[in-house]
């Protein structure tokens, strides 16, 4: 965080989660840290973020999130917030338990709908779902993380 004192602080339940979600992040946009747990979100963690006046967004697994919004509310942070991006993205097949990092990763691994095929003849993998999440400028930030993890596509 003091590295990039001006970038939002994410914060996700697991630690997994954070490392996934950096692969597809700016750090001078967006840092994530893990609380270790969904009850381990408390107040004394957040102390050094609140103290430096940072940018908090909390990113809970779906089935924390009522949990965390109550916490947030409780802790009264003005420049906190909490995601409804996993929420949004989710689908049935994640399970009520699954995270960001889990839906990034389905999504990653996802075919391309036959209807979209054409248009998507031009793009790389990465390209497409780099577009799919709303971050076509991180493609060359998912190709490399796709390579390295052996990440394939299966049609």
């Amino acid at each position: 965080a003091a590295i990039f004192p001006k970038a939002e602080v994410c914060i996700v339940e697991s630690e997994k989660s954070a490392l996934i979600c950096s692969a597809f992040s700016d750090p001078n946009q967006k840092i994530w840290m893990a609380t270790g747990g969904k009850e381990a979100l408390k107040p004394d963690i957040l102390k050094p973020l609140i103290e430096a006046q940072r940018d908090i967004v909390l990113y809970p697994d779906l089935d924390g999130y009522d949990e965390w919004q109550e916490r947030m509310q409780a802790i009264g942070y003005q420049r906190m917030s909490i995601s409804r991006k996993p929420k949004e993205l989710a689908i049935a097949k994640d399970g009520d338990k699954a995270d960001i990092a889990d839906i990034m990763i389905r999504i990653i691994s996802s075919p391309v709908a036959a209807e979209k095929v054409t248009d998507a003849m031009a793009e790389t993998e990465a390209d497409r779902i780099a577009r799919e999440l709303g971050a076509p400028d991180k493609a060359e930030v998912i190709q490399y993380m796709m390579d390295k993890l052996q990440l394939t596509i299966e049609r």
